[in-house]
């Protein structure tokens, strides 16, 4: 989950597209999971136009 975590950190800092688009395909493959659940938190958290849409 560090991985992740860094990766939140860095599309809070630069959000480029690339990985705002993949954003979704992360949440449905950890859905379930207590690691997902935290992650869709987080990242929802960044207000990204792709992230903030699932709301």
């Amino acid at each position: 989950m560090t991985l992740a975590h860094q990766a939140c950190d860095m599309l809070d800092d630069h959000p480029y597209s690339a990985a705002v688009e993949r954003i979704p395909a992360v949440h449905r493959a950890l859905a379930g999971t207590p690691a997902g659940v935290e992650l869709v938190d987080r990242t929802r958290a960044l207000c990204l136009p792709s992230v903030a849409a699932e709301r």
